[in-house]
C-alpha cells in the first residue's frame, strides 16, 4: 500500500498462515492496524465493494468504521441503550425526589380547592390566568428540590461510567463502547465532562433557570428550546458520515459496536 491509498480493508500483507483461512487487514491511509478479519470465500452480494470487514457469522459488514477499522454503532442499538439507562436512572432520581413530590402534590391539592371555589363564586369565569399563574409559582418553589436531585444522578452517573468502562448500563447490555474518534483507550476526563455537558448537564440546567424565573414565557421558551436541541441530538446520527450525535462531535467521540 502507498501513503495515498485509501483507508480500508485489504488482503493481509503477511500473508496466509498455516491452517488458518485468509485474512484481511485494516490500513488506516497511513500505516497497516492490528485489526484482521477473515476473508470470506463465498461470492460477494452485488454491489458489494471487495474487501469489506465481515459481521460475525460470516456476512459482510458494509458499514462505516473508526479509522482504525472498528465499526460504528447503528442507530437503534444506541437508541435502545438510551431506553436501558432512562429506566434504570428513572427509579433512582424519583426515590430521590419523592419528598418534593409529596409537598408539591400537596400544593396542588391546595391549589384545586382554591381554584373550586373561585368557579364556583362565579361560574361565568374560568380564571385560567389565575390558574396557570399558581401551577407556574409551584413549580418554581419546587424546582431545584425536584429536578436538581434527577440531574446530579444523571451526571454523575455518566461520567463515572464513562470513566470507569467506556459505556453505560445500557450500552454495556447491547455491546457499545464510547471512544474518542483518534484512538481507543480510556476517555479522558476532558472529553467526558464536554459530552456530558452537551447531553445533559446544560440542557438540564436551562429547564432549572426557566422553573427559577417564575415566569411563564422564560419557562415555555428555555423547555421548547432544550426538546429541540435534544430531538436533533438524537437524530442527528442517523445522517452523520460518522453516526456522531452532537455532543459526539463536541467533545470528539464515538460509539464502536463491539458484539
Amino acid at each position: 500500500m502507498t501513503q495515498s491509498s485509501p483507508p480500508g480493508w485489504h488482503p493481509d500483507p503477511a500473508g496466509p498462515m498455516p491452517g488458518r483461512p485468509l485474512m484481511l487487514r485494516y490500513w488506516d491511509g497511513t500505516t497497516w492496524t492490528e485489526h484482521v478479519a477473515p476473508l470470506q470465500p463465498s461470492p460477494q452480494p452485488y454491489g458489494q465493494p471487495f474487501g469489506q470487514a465481515p459481521q460475525p457469522f460470516g456476512e459482510p459488514y458494509a458499514g462505516p468504521t473508526t479509522a482504525d477499522g472498528q465499526r460504528l454503532s447503528g442507530w437503534w442499538w444506541r437508541v435502545l441503550a438510551y431506553l436501558i439507562d432512562s429506566v434504570t436512572l428513572s427509579v433512582v432520581s424519583n426515590l430521590l425526589s419523592l419528598p418534593a413530590q409529596a409537598s408539591m402534590r400537596a400544593e396542588f391539592r391546595t391549589m384545586g380547592d382554591a381554584y373550586q371555589r373561585r368557579l364556583d363564586a362565579n361560574p361565568d369565569d374560568p380564571q385560567i390566568g389565575w390558574l396557570v399563574d399558581h401551577i407556574v409559582n409551584v413549580l418554581h418553589d419546587h424546582a431545584l428540590a425536584l429536578y436538581l436531585p434527577s440531574l446530579v444522578v444523571v451526571t454523575l452517573y455518566h461520567c463515572v461510567m464513562l470513566r470507569w468502562k467506556g459505556a453505560t448500563l445500557g450500552k454495556l447490555a447491547v455491546g457499545l463502547r464510547v471512544r474518542t474518534r483518534e484512538a481507543p483507550g480510556r476517555l479522558p476526563w476532558s472529553a467526558i465532562a464536554i459530552r456530558v455537558a452537551v447531553q445533559f448537564l446544560i440542557p438540564g440546567l436551562l429547564i432549572v433557570v426557566g422553573f427559577a424565573s417564575g415566569s411563564v414565557g422564560p419557562l415555555v421558551g428555555l423547555y421548547l428550546a432544550v426538546v429541540v436541541f435534544q430531538l436533533l441530538d438524537g437524530l442527528w446520527p442517523l445522517w452523520d458520515r460518522q453516526r456522531q450525535a452532537i455532543h459526539d462531535k463536541a467533545a470528539g467521540t464515538v460509539v464502536i459496536r463491539i458484539r
